[in-house]
């Protein structure tokens, strides 16, 4: 299968889990799996990454966007 369409279906997947994991957890496996489909195959350097990217877009959306994230199951 191709990286364009593993992509498109994790994509799909992001979509689908977000309202069951929340933004948090649904952002940080969603930025894992693009960095390690993107090649990046270190996975302690790719789950720092993804944890600072997901942090980032969690603390920023909410002012910029001006809405709430969605929650998960769990609460976060």
């Amino acid at each position: 299968v191709s990286p364009p369409v593993l992509f498109t279906l994790l994509l799909a997947a992001y979509a689908f889990v977000i309202p069951r994991l929340g933004y948090t957890g649904s952002t940080l496996l969603f930025f894992f799996l693009a960095y390690y489909l993107a090649g990046r195959r270190n996975v302690v350097a790719t789950l720092a990454t993804s944890a600072v990217s997901a942090a980032v877009f969690y603390l920023l959306f909410p002012y910029l966007a001006d809405m709430s994230l969605p929650r998960g199951v769990l609460g976060f």
